[in-house]
């Protein structure tokens, strides 16, 4: 804190001490996140917001407010250990359906909101874990805006199969029913004589 001009807030202080030595220099940026590699575990973690270094317990509620809010740009300058929340844009996707997904893969101290007002998903975790879902989510939303994209629809006024044959219609598919009209399957009367004569 005092070598990054950072006020030093211990709302959590850790039990114990610390002690840790290599023969590597780090930058003020670079040392917490040395640091938080030893306290994730412990259930702490180290939080630089504006103008202060606060230690928090990851075991409680964390208030938003203490937690940065950057951009997925800005992501791979950030620490590995670092308690981040980063706002991914999403692109021809189920909102809902990728924030499922994407819970699934999150740390213990990860948050996961999906935000379909604005086709986005706001993600709280670590550096290392973000990372991880940046890559998940380009490979989802990758393409362009040609891609086709599916979507249930619930049928209320028309029969599921008459809705399949008009669709089948307009997108030029076949409907699997055989067009005797067309090949000259009528007689010169227009009788189908298949059916023999009529009664």
């Amino acid at each position: 804190a005092e070598s990054a001009n950072l006020s030093l807030d211990l709302n959590s202080v850790p039990p114990g001490t610390f002690s840790y030595f290599d023969k590597k220099e780090y930058t003020p940026t670079e040392a917490p996140d040395i640091l938080n590699g030893y306290l994730l575990p412990k259930g702490f973690v180290l939080v630089q917001r504006d103008e202060f270094l606060v230690c928090i317990s990851i075991d409680e509620e964390i208030a938003p407010n203490l937690i940065p809010v950057i951009s997925a740009d800005e992501l791979s300058k950030r620490g590995k250990n670092e308690l981040l929340t980063v706002v991914f844009p999403l692109e021809g996707v189920d909102v809902p359906s990728i924030a499922k997904e994407i819970e699934q893969v999150k740390g213990p101290q990860g948050k996961v909101v999906g935000m379909q007002s604005t086709n986005s998903l706001m993600v709280t975790d670590i550096g290392t874990n973000l990372r991880r879902i940046q890559t998940m989510l380009a490979g989802a939303t990758r393409g362009g805006p040609n891609d086709l994209v599916f979507k249930p629809y619930t049928m209320k006024f028309l029969a599921a199969t008459d809705a399949e044959m008009i669709l089948r219609g307009l997108l030029g598919l076949s409907t699997g029913v055989t067009n005797v009209s067309a090949g000259g399957g009528f007689d010169s009367r227009g009788r189908d004589p298949r059916f023999g004569p009529p009664a």
